[in-house]
């Protein structure tokens, strides 16, 4: 039924937005620890921009 329907669309979002969050966060680690920035790219399949705007949210979180 249509509930369910939008409940089940509602769960996979969820999960696309975790595993989303999930790569960004290993991303920002890998940054953290020294590793090349092509490979980061390459590895979390992040756009330059993407991986840009989480090195800026980053720094600018820590620096509060």
């Amino acid at each position: 039924d249509k509930e369910w329907a939008l409940k089940d669309q509602g769960k996979r979002e969820g999960i696309q937005i975790g595993k989303r969050e999930g790569i960004r966060e290993i991303a920002w680690n890998f940054y953290q620890n020294g590793v090349d920035i092509d490979l980061i790219l390459k590895s979390t399949n992040l756009s330059k921009e993407e991986f840009d705007e989480i090195i800026k949210n980053n720094l600018e979180d820590n620096s509060n």
